[in-house]
């Protein structure tokens, strides 16, 4: 529904503000696609499910792995743009920027309390089978300081009012953080194995202090640049139209970065040159991009995530089977989840074979990429930038 408030006004004791949202079956993160957007008129001191209980997103303050740089202890993305950076063109394209969405910063004092012991109670409390190692190398039994009691994450930023973000869920890619629905477990702590799509519920404190709509908004806007030229990430309260042949960008959770009929990633793709409006659910940012002096201006036809690090999918740490491949610092990085030892194979596009070897249960391999491009490992395709 949509939400404007012409005149500032402050809750009282007894009252507060709630947004809740069931996302659709497409907007959960599965590596870098499943990407959605937020902005809420009020700051969200705590952000929850219906069955899973309270959930946290990670920040730049966020506790790293024993074994390595990833991020841990949370249980969602929350991504933001900086105010006047700089956006770039995205490799091997010809109309895609790319704007790099960072870890909310932490937060100076501002620490929050979370009591939420639902992983431990259901998953990691089976201590049979739950003294092996995740993707990061820990073993769940040192997830206990996380899961199995209350805990203090210093600095937490809170989700602020008005900020435009782009949110991330995990689904049934990420095991037990999963909050699709689609995700079966086989070994928990207790006897029920699956778990229904979460509600989510956005929950301001008591005594709020809602703002004029239409001033926060502005305020909260952000602007990123290429060539010069401005595009802004817009919050919205309302549901909106964006009238074919606008400049404007609505995000897609599921987009085919390649044209090769696969959806494999999120971006703000822009708005159709003629037809019908699009449409855009409040509660949901949207990006406005330049007016073009000329047709041969420049004008982006999608914008793109790009994160810091080079990492934007870093998240939940989980991982109870399977093999993971993925990229960092010029690393082509292979890590087993499996019972037995696999094959790997790393090719170029062109065939030629840049690494052939047998990864073992548990292990991790890093090959190093010198040349920037594609890589098939395994028949996944990568990018080496």
């Amino acid at each position: 529904q949509d939400f404007n408030a012409p005149l500032a006004y402050d809750f009282d004791a007894d009252h507060l503000m709630w947004y809740q949202r069931i996302p659709t079956d497409e907007e959960y993160v599965d590596l870098t696609k499943g990407w959605q957007g937020i902005s809420v008129p009020f700051t969200a001191e705590l952000v929850t499910t219906n069955e899973k209980g309270e959930i946290t997103h990670f920040y730049s303050g966020s506790d790293e792995s024993h074994n390595s740089t990833t991020k841990k202890g949370h249980e969602y993305w929350l991504r933001q743009l900086t105010d006047g950076e700089t956006m770039t063109l995205k490799p091997e394209t010809t109309g895609t920027l790319e704007a790099n969405f960072h870890y909310p910063a932490a937060a100076a004092g501002d620490n929050k309390t979370v009591g939420n012991t639902f992983l431990w109670d259901y998953y990691y409390k089976n201590e049979k089978v739950h003294d092996q190692k995740d993707k990061n190398s820990d073993t769940y039994l040192e997830y206990r300081q996380y899961y199995n009691s209350e805990r203090t994450y210093n600095n937490y930023p809170l989700l602020s009012a008005a900020m435009p973000y782009i949110i991330g869920l995990p689904g049934k890619t990420y095991y037990e953080f999963d909050l699709s629905g689609n995700f079966e477990a086989e070994n928990t702590a207790v006897p029920i194995t699956k778990i229904g799509k979460q509600i989510l519920s956005f929950v301001s404190n008591k005594r709020e202090h809602i703002d004029v709509s239409d001033k926060e908004i502005e305020e909260a806007e952000t602007t990123v640049t290429y060539s010069g030229q401005k595009y802004t990430f817009k919050p919205s309260y309302m549901n909106e139209m964006l009238t074919a042949g606008t400049n404007s960008y609505t995000l897609k959770p599921e987009f085919d970065s390649n044209n090769d009929g696969v959806t494999d990633c999120s971006v703000f793709d822009k708005v159709p040159a003629s037809g019908e409006a699009t449409a855009v659910s409040a509660f949901r940012p949207y990006f406005t991009g330049p007016t073009p002096a000329s047709a041969r201006q420049f004008v982006a036809q999608r914008i793109a995530f790009g994160g810091t690090n080079g990492e934007m999918y870093d998240g939940p740490e989980s991982a109870l089977g399977g093999l993971e491949i993925y990229v960092k610092d010029h690393r082509i990085i292979t890590t087993s989840h499996l019972k037995e030892a696999v094959v790997i194979s790393i090719v170029n596009v062109g065939g030629i074979s840049l690494a052939n070897y047998v990864l073992q249960p548990g292990e991790t391999v890093e090959t190093r990429v010198q040349n920037t491009g594609v890589y098939i490992v395994n028949k996944k395709k990568v990018f080496v930038k």
